[in-house]
């Protein structure tokens, strides 16, 4: 029987699928979000073994990481001695404090030109390696690009353009013939 109670589902923050931010080529190359979070966890576990008492020789530590790199994970503190006490503890009053956010800037009408429509803009293409995005216009069908800082939680996503859906291969591999 698989214990759900220590758990851990996400094992890996090297990824280009973030949704709060996009991660370029040189910091994925680089592990980047991964360090910063090995850091952060090192530190406050280390201070909340100190402030606790706790001796590390008797207890194992299981990390349960949360969503995103820079949120504090949870511990879960076993005794290795019985009678096997399990105790979860949170490392937010232990966490670092300081944390570096990109400022993300939105889209307004002074950016762009009379004849682009903000609320008619979908992302088209990503370049990791560069940091841009390709944006285009549905109404006008222009197409610019920009930084990564203009992407948030409010830009659209043109999945026809970024999908791999049209492609050869994936209609062979999903039996997709005619269209």
């Amino acid at each position: 029987m698989k214990n759900n109670l220590i758990e851990n589902k996400i094992l890996n923050y090297n990824s280009f699928n973030y949704e709060s931010e996009k991660i370029n080529f040189s910091d994925y190359v680089n592990d980047k979000h991964n360090i910063i979070h090995k850091k952060l966890y090192d530190e406050a576990l280390k201070e909340m073994i100190a402030d606790k008492g706790y001796n590390v020789n008797n207890y194992n530590f299981i990390e349960i990481k949360q969503e995103n790199y820079y949120e504090p994970s949870l511990v879960y503190v076993k005794s290795i001695y019985p009678p096997f006490n399990t105790e979860k503890i949170s490392l937010k009053p232990y966490w670092n404090k300081y944390e570096y956010v990109e400022e993300h800037k939105d889209l307004d009408d002074m950016f762009l030109s009379d004849d682009i429509n903000k609320d008619a803009l979908e992302i088209i293409s990503i370049n990791y390696v560069n940091n841009t995005v390709n944006y285009k216009d549905k109404l006008t069908g222009k197409i610019f690009t920009k930084s990564f800082k203009y992407v948030n939680e409010n830009s659209k996503y043109n999945l026809d353009e970024l999908s791999l859906k049209n492609t050869f291969s994936y209609k062979i591999n999903n039996k997709i013939y005619g269209k």
